[in-house]
């Protein structure tokens, strides 16, 4: 576990406390965490974005992750970060096309501009889930073919998990072998 996920962990720790109390700085007191490191979310994420190596990926995933921070650890809706005395939550970010976003309704009025390329990446999560592996180049073929088809059904979610059940790498996945099982029984037996 990172410094990072250790920092956050507490914090929804901290979050789950403060909403029962409804006292940001009691649920801080407990948890010996400062209230300076409980609020600076946003600003960790920035720095974070600094390191090229972190960049990358953070200038994709953050936008949409600050848009949804209406939401809390259980997804109840709040407005304020920290229970009633907390503060206002931000839900504001850029995503990588320039688009403002200031909260759920905004980025999914982002997403919805192009839905098949919302669809595509959804389709690839969902079915290197199904087949318990990565996707390969002979498999792109496939995620094509559910997102053509759910298209005809204004891409119900129904209809791409229908798709990646009929899916020919979803049919023809192999078992593992025999031994391999064995071999995964004995050592957690051990």
């Amino acid at each position: 576990m990172t410094l990072e996920d250790s920092i956050h962990s507490q914090r929804l720790r901290v979050l789950r406390d403060a909403e029962r109390l409804g006292n940001v700085s009691e649920a801080c007191r407990r948890h010996g965490m400062s209230r300076t490191v409980f609020y600076r979310l946003r600003q960790r994420l920035e720095q974070h974005r600094a390191s090229p190596a972190c960049a990358a990926c953070h200038r994709m995933i953050d936008p949409a992750g600050l848009a949804l921070e209406n939401f809390d650890a259980t997804g109840a809706w709040r407005t304020r970060d920290g229970g009633t005395r907390g503060t206002p939550v931000d839900p504001t970010g850029q995503l990588l096309d320039g688009t403002t976003v200031n909260g759920v309704v905004a980025l999914r009025e982002a997403l919805m501009r192009d839905p098949e390329t919302f669809v595509r990446t959804m389709t690839e999560k969902l079915m290197t889930y199904a087949l318990g592996r990565g996707l390969t180049a002979a498999d792109m073929p496939a995620v094509r073919t559910v997102v053509r088809d759910a298209q005809k059904d204004n891409y119900r979610f129904s209809s791409i998990v229908l798709g990646i059940a009929r899916s020919v790498p979803f049919r023809m996945r192999l078992k593992a072998p025999a031994a391999d099982v064995d071999a995964v029984r004995t050592a957690s037996i051990q």
